[in-house]
């Protein structure tokens, strides 16, 4: 598996923003397991304060905390399977990933 920006768009399921203060904003992006990601952003001043601005910064924050989640978890699943015993084996073939998506292959 390779993680693209359309997979990535594809595990979000809500995205909200909201103005916190006088010159923050807030993006909240809900994965599909319900897990919900936070980008902030804010500006020096509040007279320069832009909501569609904020909105841009916070949600490519919020983003990138997606992509590292998401990396994380592609990495894990193709790097160690726990057996039944609890036993840790390193995993680097497609074969080995294939099991892992599948328990009753195990």
């Amino acid at each position: 598996m390779k993680l693209t920006d359309e997979y990535i768009a594809s595990q979000i399921v809500k995205d909200e923003s909201f103005k916190v203060g006088a010159k923050t904003t807030l993006v909240v992006l809900t994965l599909k397991n319900g897990f919900e990601v936070v980008g902030t952003s804010a500006c020096v001043d509040a007279n320069a304060y832009d909501q569609k601005i904020g909105e841009h910064y916070a949600r490519e924050r919020a983003l990138a905390k997606v992509w590292e989640l998401e990396g994380y978890m592609l990495q894990n699943m193709g790097a160690v399977q726990m057996n039944v015993l609890g036993e840790v084996k390193t995993c680097t073939s497609k074969d080995c990933t294939e099991k892992m998506s599948d328990p009753s292959a195990a």
